[in-house]
């Protein structure tokens, strides 16, 4: 199978990566995936036949390669680009098909004199049409006519009772129209073959000189070989045509698929209409939302401007804004756009009278520009509900748009804030994840070989597995650090131990940010091969209390000082103007007022991000995934005046989640980080540690003692 193209539950994709500089609006390389079940009508001979699948994406490839490297394009510009090459694919006779086909593969199918199957291709189709041409000059055969009538029928998935419905006397009468029909498609089908194999039939051909239309020369070279195949005896007919004397050079480039000017045209016609058919249709949402606010629901005053006022983000979203996000029709979203419209509303500033007329894009860039904060998710549940109960309704009132309306439920704007907003003595500068490439980046360039970590495990330990812990945990840079030895426990149950941390805040240096903090890290097998437990067993024997190594301030109860600064260095190292520090954040803000669009930074919250995203969207962890259960993993607040607490997650359950993600394939540096940890502990990788003991069955159960914690003045240089 071609490097193009891959198999995911049943189904054959076209894929391709594509690197940045060939894709407007992008700044990262992305893999374009699409279902060829989706854009093939050919898509049965696919399945039956790889040489065929191979040929088309080997196709797609070259030729996408060909467009983007005349023009950049959209996401959206190559997905209609593609559609538009398989359908030239197909006409051009590339790959062609009829509904007869189907039905007549297997009968065409038989052995050669070596012994290998061979199907639907010219000798077997040959064949065929000599019987079928034979009898059709012969129907005074009435016997033969109705056995080869017969087999026909048989094949029409026609059932028999409608045989019994034609009249006797015009039976025969039938079965001659249905050899009459088979012939014709078997002409078509050796057509067809020729058309996309017209340099073996060269010696039988036209050249281009003499005659200029590919579909004349086509009707030729069809009518020479019939003639061939219906005067000469049964044989290998395509060797015939080899032997045939030549009658002139053949120029093997017939296709009009490989005619530049001819693709470009129709795709910059199919594009401009496209693009006008987008952006009427997301004007024409702007006034049926009218029409579904004032006639459908009945609103008035006050109660109308609101719904109006939320259910715009959706058509702003729609509508796009001519830079990066380009409009949309509601046929074509995916759940890729729920989930962009999502983070996008997340991301609005909090509206004020000095907002009023903005776009959903204005006030994402507006609260970047503000430095404002996330909005109250209490708040979002009441936009997220008008704009799903509008997209429904476009969806059952105005099915002539097309939409499907499942997808809205992956809009989940409110969850999205419940899990990533922090506590309200932290600003939110918009903090990204970061991507495979990104992580890779980080830590060939920070913990490049095994005398570096090696180093960091002997003077700063807490520089390395916090890196870890954030990755696989998702935890807050302070629940990583302050972690005792004492907060390591196991749970045993059928025979087997599940190590897990118990963070509690039982120490005047351990501080927790919500009460469902307070909560059970299960530690999948990644962090026991990493290292993890081997390194907590000789930080016990050296008779440490703490996991690192960090400094108190008791006036200031922080201890994550020297650990910001150092990851605040390593970003700025590995990334730049992506790492959120005070001068990029104030060069960010500098550029929007300058009409830039806004972007996001990385800083350690970005591991926690990752974390949420691999675990929510991912649905990893099988009937284990429920919401209950990823809310006590992430531990993350609800933000209500009565904020209610999830409790603990059993460990057991937590590793099942946990250690159902492939790490390694996903994040493929931890193989090299796995390595390199073996030969400092010199492959003495510890699995278990026997001074853990589990004090009773419900002790991960236990609460701990939830400290008050006195509000804080916002400081604006803290990340």
């Amino acid at each position: 199978m071609s490097s193009h193209s891959y198999e995911f539950k049943g189904t054959f994709y076209f894929r391709k990566r594509i690197n940045a500089r060939y894709l407007k609006n992008r700044n990262k390389d992305f893999v374009f995936r699409k279902s060829l079940k989706k854009c093939c009508r050919f898509y049965f001979m696919l399945v039956k036949d790889n040489d065929e699948l191979d040929k088309l994406t080997n196709y797609l490839n070259e030729e996408l390669n060909s467009y983007l490297k005349e023009s950049l394009m959209t996401e959206n510009e190559i997905n209609r680009l593609t559609d538009m090459l398989c359908k030239n694919y197909e006409r051009e006779a590339k790959i062609e098909y009829s509904d007869l086909e189907k039905l007549r593969i297997e009968s065409l199918e038989y052995f050669d004199e070596n012994g290998n199957q061979e199907g639907h291709t010219l000798q077997p189709l040959a064949k065929k049409w000599k019987e079928l041409d034979k009898q059709y000059h012969n129907l005074n055969d009435k016997e033969e006519t109705i056995r080869m009538g017969s087999e026909i029928f048989k094949r029409s998935n026609i059932s028999k009772d409608k045989l019994s419905e034609i009249p006797p006397e015009k039976i025969v009468d039938f079965y001659e129209q249905l050899i009459k029909t088979e012939k014709k498609v078997i002409e078509n089908d050796i057509r067809l073959y020729i058309q996309r194999n017209m340099y073996l039939f060269k010696n039988i051909s036209p050249t281009r000189a003499e005659m200029k239309e590919e579909r004349d020369r086509v009707e030729t070279t069809l009518e020479s070989f019939l003639e061939l195949v219906r005067e000469n005896p049964l044989q290998n007919y395509l060797n015939l045509v080899k032997k045939h004397v030549k009658n002139a050079n053949f120029d093997n480039d017939t296709s009009l698929a490989n005619s530049k000017e001819y693709i470009l045209e129709l795709f910059n016609q199919m594009k401009q209409e496209q693009e006008q058919s987008v952006l009427n249709e997301a004007e024409n949402l702007e006034r049926l939302a009218e029409v579904y606010i004032k006639k459908f629901l009945g609103k008035q005053g006050k109660s109308a401007i609101n719904y109006a006022r939320n259910i715009k983000y959706f058509t702003d979203y729609m509508k796009g804004n001519g830079k990066k996000h380009q409009p949309k029709k509601l046929s074509e979203l995916t759940d890729e756009d729920i989930i962009e419209f999502q983070d996008l509303l997340a991301n609005i500033i909090v509206r004020t009278k000095k907002h009023q007329g903005m776009s959903l894009f204005e006030l994402v860039s507006q609260r970047t520009i503000e430095n404002s904060r996330l909005m109250k998710p209490s708040n979002m549940n009441g936009i997220e509900y008008q704009i799903k109960g509008f997209y429904k309704h476009l969806c059952k009132a105005h099915k002539n748009l097309g939409g499907d309306v499942d997808l809205i439920d992956y809009l989940n704007a409110e969850t999205k804030l419940e899990l990533l907003r922090e506590d309200d003595d932290e600003v939110d500068y918009g903090v990204r994840t970061i991507s495979v490439s990104e992580m890779t980046k980080f830590a060939n360039i920070i913990y490049k070989d095994k005398n570096t970590i090696e180093k960091m495990l002997n003077e700063s330990p807490q520089n390395f597995y916090t890196f870890l812990l954030g990755l696989v945990f998702g935890v807050r840079i302070r629940e990583g650090l302050q972690l005792k030895i004492r907060n390591l426990k196991v749970q045993e149950k059928d025979g087997q131990k599940y190590y897990y941390f118990y963070l509690d805040e039982n120490d005047d240096d351990t501080r927790l940010k919500t009460s469902n903090s307070h909560r059970n890290l299960p530690i999948p097998d990644i962090l026991i091969r990493l290292g993890l437990l081997t390194f907590i067993d000789r930080r016990r024997e050296l008779g440490h209390e703490t996991l690192f190594n960090y400094t108190f301030n008791k006036k200031s109860q922080e201890i994550t000082g020297a650990l910001n600064i150092f990851y605040q260095r390593a970003f700025q190292k590995c990334f730049g103007e992506l790492a959120c520090n005070e001068n990029n954040i104030e060069l960010l803000r500098q550029r929007v007022k300058d009409g830039e669009e806004a972007y996001e930074f990385i800083q350690y919250r970005s591991f926690r991000k990752n974390f949420v995203n691999v675990i929510d969207k991912q649905k990893i962890g099988g009937d284990y995934h429920t919401i209950t259960n990823i809310k006590k993993l992430i531990g993350h607040s609800d933000n209500s005046a009565t904020e209610y607490y999830y409790e603990r997650i059993e460990p057991f359950v937590g590793y099942q989640i946990l250690n159902s993600f492939d790490y390694f394939f996903n994040y493929p540096f931890l193989q090299r980080l796995e390595e390199d940890i073996k030969e400092i502990f010199n492959d003495d990788i510890k699995y278990k540690l026997d001074w853990v003991a589990q004090k009773s069955n419900e002790e991960w159960k236990i609460k701990s003692k939830i400290k008050k914690h006195k509000s804080k003045t916002i400081k604006k240089e803290k990340i």
